[in-house]
């Protein structure tokens, strides 16, 4: 039991913690050098430096597994690591070499150490609904636009909407300002009143639609109260003392009003049960 409230207390401190983050940022200054023409020496380093990094990696889990045993597997975010930790070992095997694309998944265990990060992804996930309902609205204006601009613009420029599926993909560059002058100075000459036509979409799909991405962000983050995250980090924790097995009275403190309350209490039972003995 002394082993595992030690292990417990190792894995809780911080300071591994950020030595963990630490080497997440090694490993990927390590895979980013690594797309560079190196010489063979280089090149070797970086691959030992490579192993390494998964090597601590794998004894990190192992750790907490060992730390605070099946408590390990009811955090999500362990799970996420684990699963990362045994696709990376598994593409150290001949015949599964091609899963080794898949290392730069282990940058993305940085999401799980920084709380911040967990914090954002958390409102991602949970907006993924409500953006799927705007989503469905953007490719209804889309449609809409694009099957007017078929009828208006078709036939002068075939390039921008000629077909439905050409005139919304135009328009949907044109709604992230990926290409607004091209489409819009092709039109003009032909039909100088495009821009009632583009002006209207435009403002629809950028000042309104586009606007309720942020808002939903932000009114998720609003949910996500200070009270709320200070609850998850308390549970966290409270986690990480159920694997270690400590004793639940070890960091009880006693006020000194409480004592004195219950002493009064106790003093009032003392005279209640004299008084039944005399009554007897």
């Amino acid at each position: 039991m002394n082993n595992e409230n030690s292990l417990s207390r190792l894995v809780a401190n911080p300071k591994f913690e950020r030595f963990t983050i630490w080497v997440i940022f090694i490993n990927a200054a390590v895979l980013g050098i690594g797309t560079y023409e190196l010489q063979e020496g280089v090149a070797t380093a970086l691959r030992m430096i490579d192993h390494a990094c998964l090597a601590y990696f794998a004894f990190e889990v192992g750790l907490r597994i060992a730390a605070f045993r099946v408590n390990y597997f009811k955090n999500v975010w362990n799970w996420f690591d684990l699963s990362i930790v045994l696709v990376s070992l598994l593409s150290q095997y001949p015949g599964m070499a091609v899963l080794r694309v898949l290392r730069v998944l282990r940058l993305l265990m940085l999401i799980s150490k920084i709380k911040s990060l967990k914090l954002i992804t958390t409102v991602m996930i949970k907006s993924i609904p409500a953006c799927g309902s705007i989503s469905l609205l953007m490719m209804l204006c889309l449609f809409v636009f694009g099957l007017i601009g078929v009828e208006l613009f078709g036939a002068s420029s075939a390039e921008y909407f000629g077909n439905l599926h050409t005139a919304m993909y135009t328009l949907f560059k044109v709604s992230f300002l990926f290409d607004y002058s091209s489409p819009v100075d092709a039109l003009r000459e032909a039909h100088p009143l495009v821009d009632w036509y583009m002006m209207p979409y435009f403002m629809i799909m950028s000042c309104i639609v586009i606007n309720f991405f942020s808002g939903i962000l932000l009114f998720l983050i609003y949910e996500l109260s200070l009270e709320e995250i200070k609850t998850g980090i308390i549970q966290e924790q409270g986690d990480e003392e159920e694997g270690s097995e400590e004793p639940p009275s070890a960091n009880v403190a006693l006020n000194p009003e409480m004592v004195q309350t219950l002493l009064e209490e106790i003093q009032k039972l003392n005279a209640r049960l004299d008084e039944a003995k005399k009554l007897n």
